[in-house]
Order: structure tokens, then sequence, then C-alpha cells
């Protein structure tokens, strides 16, 4: 429910002045709008001076209005299930952020980064990395609705490093994809709330059957966490129409670089054979045959730092 958490502190309050009541019942008012309220209409509404706003959220327990505010403010976005509600609160709230739409998507990115970073150690990337490297199972993937690009991504880079499969509900075949599914397959699941119902059952269905389960999530308190042996945490802010998944990238490329360290020279051969078929198939414009710097085979075997800097400025033109 939204603000429950500010109610819950006004009920704890012992006492209370007629002039904080009159605050508290203005809150209660405008309640689903009072995360889109400023001091000045709270002062008028209340009918209370802004020195009393600010005495009651403080007493409250926040540390200033502006903390209040953006306590609210969280609670609310959490709490918005759909884009559209999203849009009509990024609207009301746009004109006092004072900053442009690109420098607030960077800038949040840029938070989100910096929590995965602190919520993933490079340990526990290691260990993902590790169970999704087995060589006695099958490794499938899941990712639903906004998290099914990064899914697809993931898989379709990962075949360079191993075979995988991409679990997908077309014409409603998913379940005979979950066939025979035994302790040694691993599912590598992608979930952001409202966290998908089909993902859910997924998961549920590997951790029944004994195989493992590593899960990239939004929340340490998400629901899927149940059914997962290892969890990552790639965090989003809310306080757009269009969630960012910048974080959910990263952490999915941190886990694709660890894998690339744990592979054995048959990575090599895949390489090449997957450059033949691609010309067999007529994929690309330019082609390995085109002799261009760019577009040499990559050697997994010999491939340095050093070579990647001389090959960018080959690149330059002449």
């Amino acid at each position: 429910m939204i603000n429950s958490n500010l109610f819950l502190r006004i009920k704890n309050i012992a006492h209370m002045t007629n002039s904080e009541v009159n605050i508290a019942e203005y809150f209660k008012k405008v309640r689903t709008e009072l995360a889109m309220e400023n001091i000045n209409s709270i002062s008028n509404g209340a009918n209370v001076s802004k020195a009393t706003v600010t005495r009651f959220v403080k007493k409250l327990g926040y540390k200033d209005f502006a903390q209040f505010k953006n306590s609210l403010r969280r609670e609310l976005f959490s709490n918005l299930s759909s884009p559209y509600q999203r849009y009509l609160a990024q609207k009301s709230t746009q004109n006092e952020k004072g900053n442009d739409p690109w420098t607030l998507t960077v800038e949040a990115s840029i938070g989100d980064l910096k929590k995965a970073l602190t919520l993933n150690s490079d340990k526990k990337i290691i260990q993902a990395a590790k169970i999704l490297s087995t060589k006695k199972g099958r490794l499938f993937v899941i990712g639903q609705l906004a998290s099914y690009s990064i899914a697809h991504y993931f898989q379709q880079t990962l075949n360079f490093l191993k075979s995988s499969f991409l679990l997908e509900n077309t014409a409603g075949n998913l379940y005979r994809q979950l066939e025979n599914i035994n302790k040694d397959d691993v599912l590598f699941a992608i979930s952001y709330q409202n966290y998908t119902q089909e993902t859910n059952l997924v998961m549920q269905h590997f951790h029944e059957h004994s195989a493992k389960v590593v899960l990239l999530t939004d929340s340490k308190t998400s629901p899927p966490v149940q059914w997962s042996h290892l969890q990552l945490f790639a965090p989003t802010q809310w306080e757009t129409m269009l969630i960012s998944r910048c974080s959910c990238l990263m952490v999915v490329e941190g886990i694709l670089s660890a894998m690339v360290r744990l592979t054995n020279d048959n990575v090599q051969k895949r390489v090449d054979e997957m450059w033949n078929l691609s010309d067999k198939f007529n994929i690309f414009t330019i082609k390995n045959n085109d002799h261009l710097p760019w577009q040499q085979k990559p050697d997994l075997k010999t491939f340095k730092t050093d070579d990647l800097i001389s090959k960018n400025d080959d690149r330059q033109p002449k």
C-alpha cells in the first residue's frame, strides 16, 4: 500500500499537537498524490506554517523534508505496476528535476551500476560462471517481457562458448522444452518486477528436479529467490516510464567474461565453425574473405590487449 511506512510512523507517535494532527489528516486526504506535493502545498493544504511541516517530518524520523519526499517517491515508484502509471508520475515530477532526460538517464544508470558492483562480488560472479560452465548437463536460459532481450543476448553470445537453450513459449510449447530435466542441468533465469509467472514456474520445475538455478533479479526479496541456488542482483531505478536494464546487462557481460576464463581449447574450434557457417549462410555484408583488418577471425589462444590496440589503430582511415 502506498505510503504505508509513513502512516505507520504517524501511528507510532505518542502525542501530536493540533497542527500536527492537521498535517496527518492532510496526508491521508492526498495519500496517493502525496509524493508529488511540495512543502508549500502541504503547508497551505494543512493550514500550518512551513516550519511546522519541517518539524513534523523530523519528528517522524526523517532527516529533513528532502529525505521525507525522496522516501515517499521511492515507495511510490516501487509500487507502480504499469509503464503508464510510471509515465504519469514521471510527467508530474520532471519539471522539478531541473535536468535533461539524457543526463538523468546516465546518472541513474551510473547509480545502478555502483549498486550492482556492491551487491555482486568477483567471487560471486565467478561462482555463477562455474555453475553455468557445467560439462555434465544442459544449460537453459529464460527471461520474459523486458528481460527477454537480455536473456536472448546472453544465450546467443554464450553459444560461442558452449551449447545452450533459450526457453520460449512460442505457440504454447514451453512445457515441451522441459522434458527430462535432471540434477546435472542448469537454468539461468532473469526475472524483474513484476516477476512473470512462467519464469517462476520454470524455476520451480528445475528446483523440484534438483537442477541448479542461477537467478539474476532486482531485489533480495523478489519472489523467485526461493527457487534459486545462487542469486545475482542488478537493481534498477524506477523513476522513468521505461525501466533501465543497464545494470542487468553489465552483470550478464560480467558472467560471460568470467566464463571465457574458464573455457578450454575446444572454444577456438567452436568459434572457427561459427565463422565458417556465417560465410556459408551469407550472414554479414562484409565477409571474412574481404581481408579487412577488423574482420579477421578472433584467435582466442593468442589474443592480447596489445593486439586489440593495434587493430583499433588500423581501423582509422588513412
